[in-house]
Order: C-alpha cells, then structure tokens, then sequence
C-alpha cells in the first residue's frame, strides 16, 4: 500500500511559484499577458513532492489566484477537506473546510 506523504506549506509554496509565473511573464511586456494561452501551472495539491502540471488558461489562472481559498490541482489530487467547486477534463478547483 503507497503512503501518500502531505506537506500542510506545499499548497502554498506552489501557488507562490504559479503566481511567481505570471509575474514573469507579465514583466515581459508581452501581448499576452491576461491572455487565453494555456499555460503550464504546478498542481498547488498539498501533496510533498508533487510534480503534475496542469495546463490551464492563463486568464482563467488569474482569477482563480484572486479568489480566497480557491486552489488549483491536477484530477485525482483532491486531498482530504476539500471540497471539489469547479471540475474539468485538465483540472479540479477546490476549497478548503
């Protein structure tokens, strides 16, 4: 039986690298910020050494990091007190309890 191994400051540590991403890419004064390109974004699940990515529009993104509480994560990697919101074929959006 595989022990899945949680990380309570993954979550967060992810979204910052995500966020830290479209910072980036705003920076370079690109046509395409706030775009409809997808892009590549960490799975932000609270799972240690986690390395999905999950591809998602950038505009999409942005909104989602605006939200309180709103977390993006790869399909299957809704962890226990979550509560799935929104659901594609690429991606979960979830809330913490």
């Amino acid at each position: 039986m595989a022990v899945t191994v949680t990380d309570a400051t993954a979550r967060s540590g992810k979204r910052r690298g995500n966020e830290a991403l479209l910072g980036h890419r705003g920076e370079e004064g690109s046509s395409t910020a706030w775009s409809d390109e997808r892009v590549a974004f960490a799975c932000e699940c609270d799972r240690s050494g986690c390395s999905e990515t999950v591809w998602m529009v950038e505009s999409h993104f942005r909104r989602v990091a605006q939200a309180d509480g709103v977390t993006l994560v790869a399909l299957g990697h809704a962890g226990p007190g979550d509560h799935v919101i929104a659901s594609t074929a690429n991606y979960l959006l979830v809330s913490r309890d």
